[in-house]
């Protein structure tokens, strides 16, 4: 996407909320959180190629350590957000180490990393001290001091910083001499070590960047929801979330994750409006979700942001043909 359509996105998005019912403000706050997910996931799975699938570690991990130091010792989530990103980015760069030391790639690297998720998710279940199956709660409060406002609107506008802060970064990434090693990383990895590029740190500072940025994305989730639930907070709807997002609307692309995760919010805005009960909506709900997925898949690999290209190219044909049997 060049610079224009970026600066017309970014004014469209700030004045977007002004005269936005209540209702569709939360679910502009929600979607650009799951893009701002996606784009943290895509650090890892989609510039470096590393299918990970336990994302949601990091994003329960933050929420969970920053509300538990509000409601104990009352720490503002302001700074907490700080360090619930430092256990993110640990925890991260420890998995990732364990992981990558012992060569785990591809499906196997997915299949670990699920693995340990639900082991996570697992133990907070059966944790008290972690509320349990109950989980935590935050009372509602009017204090913006505490990350806390009765209006969504701060909230969309803390949420859309992050997803630009995010975004800058991204692109900062994919231009640096990280980003290029990375990328060769995701081609051919064995050919990438045997240029000098060091795979296995560069995977790590990656897997950091991303840990840290997705617990930050699990703080902001427990402050605006007020509550903070293991199936909730370290369950699969997350990590789904953040990689559909990025896969259709095009992994290892600066653009690609905010367009996926758009296009999923208006599917699912779309899927709501079918007259069903609750248990019918939710099952046609998933088959629409299969079908665009495969439509993704098959007709557009390379997600959504390539839709533009594979036009041009088309009409161009097209053109070509026209003027060559015009000719003849």
């Amino acid at each position: 996407m060049k610079l224009a359509g970026w600066l017309a996105l970014a004014v469209a998005a700030v004045g977007l909320p002004w005269g936005l019912p209540e209702w569709l403000l939360s679910t502009a706050i929600l979607t650009l959180l799951y893009a701002y997910l996606s784009q943290s996931w895509n650090l890892v799975g989609g510039f470096a190629g590393q299918l990970s699938l336990g994302d949601a570690i990091y994003f329960g991990a933050g929420g969970y350590l920053v509300t538990l130091l509000n409601l104990k010792l009352g720490l503002t989530p302001w700074i907490g957000l700080w360090l619930g990103g430092l256990l993110g980015a640990a925890l991260a760069v420890a998995i990732g180490a364990v992981s990558f030391r012992f060569g785990l790639r591809g499906i196997y690297f997915a299949v670990a990393t699920l693995a340990m998720a639900e082991l996570t998710r697992a133990v907070v279940l059966e944790s008290a001290f972690l509320g349990g199956t109950w989980g935590l709660q935050l009372d509602l409060k009017d204090a913006p001091g505490k990350f806390q406002f009765l209006s969504p609107l701060p909230y969309y506008y803390i949420v859309l910083t992050m997803l630009v802060l995010i975004t800058l970064m991204a692109w900062h990434v994919r231009r640096s001499r990280l980003g290029y090693c990375l990328l060769a990383i995701r081609e051919r990895e064995d050919s990438a070590e045997a240029l000098g590029v060091d795979a296995y740190r560069c995977k790590l500072r990656a897997a950091g960047l991303s840990g840290f940025c997705t617990a930050a994305g699990g703080v902001f989730h427990a402050q605006f929801i007020l509550y903070l639930q293991p199936d909730t907070n370290f369950g699969l709807d997350i990590i789904i979330r953040m990689v559909l997002g990025s896969v259709l609307g095009g992994k290892g692309t600066v653009a690609g994750p905010i367009l996926g995760s758009t296009a999923f919010a208006l599917l699912d805005e779309a899927v709501r409006l079918i007259p069903l009960s609750t248990s019918q909506g939710a099952a046609a709900g998933r088959i629409i979700y299969g079908l665009a997925i495969m439509a993704v898949v098959i007709f557009l690999p390379s997600g959504l942001v390539s839709l533009p290209g594979r036009l041009r190219t088309r009409t161009g044909r097209q053109v070509a043909r026209a003027r060559a049997e015009g000719a003849a």
